[in-house]
């Protein structure tokens, strides 16, 4: 999955990303956890992209999902295209 940091709290090292769903236009929420974050820059701040393959689902109902494996970057990930191949 790939979409954008919305959110990032500095001091507790967390925040929100959102990923678009393309086909059904769904805007679906995850949490960001430092801890769960596999690579990124230097600074986290809103409007970086990120991606990500894994989840967890919330503990209680009313929470969001955790995004698992982060990366963040600056720059749009690449995607592989059918054409490519």
């Amino acid at each position: 999955m790939q979409g954008t940091v919305a959110w990032w709290n500095v001091v507790k090292r967390c925040g929100i990303a959102e990923v678009w769903d393309e086909s059904t236009g769904i805007v679906q929420k995850y949490f960001l956890l430092f801890s769960r974050i596999a690579s990124s820059p230097k600074e986290i701040k809103p409007g970086q992209f990120c991606k990500f393959e894994k989840f967890s689902m919330p503990m209680k109902a009313g929470l969001l999902p955790m995004a698992l494996g982060v990366d963040i970057s600056d720059k749009p990930f690449e995607t592989a295209s059918t054409e490519a191949v």
